[in-house]
């Protein structure tokens, strides 16, 4: 996980073979830093880094060590679902290894091409090559890639319909693993199993092997010291609960009065932000559907949770009275569409309007048009993203086409936030468990904590309305009850001096950083005191450390809403440290706006709140009307990034 730590030592490390005119040990290096990037999903500068590996052993004789660059650049590409390209470098591994007499390489090499054509769908193909790797394994006595093999040949022939073949050849690498005592691939080889029983039309075999496999999970989850460990092992492995959530809906359409539908969600639940609810504590259990639906309040109010996967997708539609399951196509269909509306949003040129509009309203249809019968009566929407919609403001999606002749014209638009106020969780089960804030004692009335104007290095451009932003905001209060701090004082020693406990807003005037590689290092930007040890940047990890009971936190700055994406788990950064220190709502922002513009915005939502008494999505969805009255400011862009996560 120390990612950076790791980079610094293998520099000098670099640098020392390079002294030493130690080639061979510097591609090495090289070599190794390739696996650092890799493992930050940095796959361009790993492939940079493993091709330089690569040419050094090539100019220095050292075949061995050109073929593992080659190798692991082909693994790279086979990540990024690039499978030809990395045919190409499996294939030059290959050839190397086959001159050197590597058999163990030359096995390695094989499965990995058949693992490659799987992905481009050529299944002959593929069975072929894992035939080859299994008899090297077999001759070498590698029982570990053995079972590899055995389990990649069983998916070929699994996708072939030779299900006998496949059956035969995954149950023999479930007995190989549990003999080894290897519960990674004894769940591996199980779920494979469950697919088997699947495509034979045996669900109640498939569902209790798809349950033995996530059993095993949730052991190995439960065994990793560290919230990121876990966290990136349930990503590595939420495709075992995507087996059994398609299964458990595809049954629900053929036979929906059996409850499958209320297993899938419980899946659902069981597979997102498990680590967050970790670190909130130990003894939270996943919501099951009945659970939710008793907590929603009245007919106003509808919960639309997703689950994306990668050949279908799932939505739950919950209200107080009833619930449905919709099944919705998968990530890939999804992906393009919400890449276009993420870049026309952040773009506040009216030329970009078609691309937004376009996307806008097929998002829409996509992901909303199936809740509508069931939102005639909402004017609030909590919405459970997963994946990639937690990049989505939902509120800019557009329930019709614009007219003709008003394309261009983003305040004619239909947009959902006309119709429905929207807070966002990163589950319904960590809703759910969000405390409801209470006043602090000896406290009588709503009272602000606020920084803004602080004081940048000349790395970081001066807000120059955030302290204008604090002030107005501070007005709404009883003097008596605003503390604000601009300028030197909005320093991140100010903040940790501050019983923060005491307050119900807290807002957050300033830059914030986002470390999409190590999330705990983002962090908000703030004036740096010269006779304290800090260092003006309050990070995730800090922030998680300070005691908050505060109502809502919000964070008036670039991009606060973002973070590493980790799959099960959501954007990972600056939201969840403000809910695990205490923090019932944090209202972010999904990418950069206009200084002034957003302190208009900000003015105009803590008049909602504290003179009209609204609450809290309320209050954001009347700012981003207000915004939409104003046609220099009725773009999106303005308005869409200011998202509500937690307590409504």
């Amino acid at each position: 996980g120390h990612y950076q730590e790791a980079l610094e030592n293998l520099e000098i490390a670099l640098k020392l073979r390079k002294e030493l005119n130690d080639p061979v040990n510097a591609g090495n290096v090289l070599n190794q830093q390739g696996n650092v990037y890799a493992s930050m999903r940095d796959y361009d500068k790993a492939i940079e880094l493993y091709s330089e590996s690569a040419e050094i052993m090539n100019t220095e004789g050292n075949l061995e060590g050109q073929a593992i660059g080659y190798n692991n650049i082909g693994t790279i590409l086979d990540e990024a679902g690039r499978f030809q390209k990395a045919i190409d470098y499996y294939t030059r591994s290959l050839e190397i290894y086959r001159q050197v007499g590597n058999n163990e390489g030359i096995g390695t090499a094989l499965g990995n091409l058949g693992n490659s054509y799987y992905g481009l769908g050529e299944f002959e193909e593929s069975e072929h090559y894992q035939h080859l790797a299994l008899k090297i394994s077999r001759e070498l006595n590698l029982h570990e890639n053995e079972i590899h093999n055995l389990i990649n040949l069983s998916n070929a022939q699994n996708a072939m319909g030779k299900l006998d073949s496949a059956w035969y050849n995954c149950n023999l690498a479930l007995q190989k693993a549990t003999e080894m005592d290897n519960p990674q691939l004894v769940w591996i080889s199980t779920l494979n199993l469950g697919d088997n029983f699947e495509k034979r039309g045996e669900y109640q075999k498939a569902i209790e092997h798809y349950e033995q496999a996530l059993a095993i999970v949730e052991e190995i989850r439960i065994s990793l010291s560290g919230e990121e460990f876990r966290s990136e092992y349930m990503a590595a492995e939420r495709f075992a609960f995507e087996g059994m959530i398609h299964l458990l809906s595809k049954l629900h359409m053929s036979d929906p009065g059996k409850g499958y539908d209320h297993k899938a969600f419980l899946y659902a639940e069981r597979s997102k932000s498990r680590a967050f609810l970790d670190m909130l504590s130990d003894s939270i259990h996943p919501a099951s559907l009945r659970e939710v639906q008793t907590e929603i309040p009245d007919e106003e109010t509808v919960l639309l949770e997703y689950f994306l996967g990668d050949s279908s997708s799932c939505l739950w539609v919950i209200t107080n009275e009833e619930n449905e399951l919709f099944i919705l196509p998968g990530r890939n269909e999804l992906k393009d569409d919400i890449e276009t509306l993420r870049f026309s949003l952040t773009q506040p040129d009216l030329n970009n309007l078609e691309f937004f509009s376009e996307s806008a309203q097929k998002l829409y249809t996509v992901l909303m048009e199936p809740a509508a019968p069931n939102m005639k009566k909402a004017k609030r929407l909590v919405i459970v993203p997963d994946g990639e919609l937690f990049y989505l403001p939902f509120e800019a999606l557009l329930i019709k086409a614009p007219k003709r002749g008003k394309d261009k014209d983003p305040t004619a638009f239909s947009y959902l936030v006309l119709k429905h106020a929207v807070s966002y969780g990163h589950s319904a089960t960590i809703l759910m468990n969000i405390p409801a804030w209470i006043q602090a004692e000896g406290v009588l009335q709503p009272n602000l904590l606020a920084f803004g104007d602080p004081e940048f290095s000349s790395q970081y451009k001066r807000l120059e309305y955030s302290a204008a932003e604090v002030e107005m905001i501070a007005s709404f209060f009883d003097p008596s009850a605003a503390d604000v701090f601009t300028q030197k004082e909005a320093s991140e020693q100010q903040v940790k001096a501050t019983p923060m406990d005491k307050y119900k807003y807290i807002h957050f005037a300033t830059h914030g950083i986002v470390d999409e590689v190590e999330p705990d290092f983002s962090g908000l930007v703030l004036s740096m005191d010269p006779d304290r040890n800090e260092d003006g940047l309050l990070q995730a990890w800090e922030i998680a450390e300070l005691e908050m009971n505060a109502d809502l936190v919000v964070l008036s700055a670039c991009q606060t809403g973002l973070g590493k994406m980790v799959r099960g788990e959501g954007l990972v950064g600056l939201t969840r440290s403000m809910i695990y220190s205490g923090a019932s709502s944090v209202i972010v922002s999904l990418w950069s706006v206009a200084d002034h513009s957003t302190s208009e915005f900000m003015t105009t939502l803590y008049k909602n709140l504290i003179i009209q008494k609204i609450d809290k999505s309320a209050s954001l969805q009347e700012a981003k009307l207000s915004m939409l009255e104003d046609v220099n400011l009725a773009h999106p862009f303005f308005w869409a990034p200011f998202i509500l996560i937690g307590n409504r």
